[in-house]
């Protein structure tokens, strides 16, 4: 069964640790599926550990992670720009019935507090 895990908000070098630690929690999951359906912002610091996570699966004998985003999403161009799709299976979608989902913890998001200030 693949296991699907899920990303929201933006993941920066804010957050590196946090999603290193993540990555490290998911390396031996033997089929693996990365939801960034909702991820509106990944520098430099996500696609490190996203390579990073993929060597360490390598060095394992595991597949590749799949990267599942919408063709709309914003960060759908960065991984075109760096040919990220050579190094990812990109989808739109998965099949629902084989696979399990997990939530990861939520990147930062650019929203405004709402409520009176002071």
């Amino acid at each position: 069964m693949r296991t699907r895990v899920v990303f929201t908000g933006e993941y920066d070098i804010a957050v590196k640790e946090q999603l290193r630690d993540e990555f490290e929690r998911l390396v031996e999951e033997p089929i693996l599926a990365l939801d960034f359906t909702d991820v509106s912002y990944i520098d430099s610091t996500c696609v490190t550990e996203l390579l990073r996570l993929r060597e360490l699966r390598k060095r394992l004998a595991l597949p590749t992670p799949t990267i599942v985003m919408k063709a709309g999403n914003p960060i759908r161009r960065i991984f075109d720009i760096l040919d990220l799709r050579s190094a990812f299976d990109l989808v739109e979608e998965l099949d629902a019935t084989e696979t399990s989902v997990k939530h990861a913890f939520a990147g930062a998001t650019d929203e405004l507090p709402t409520g009176n200030p002071g």
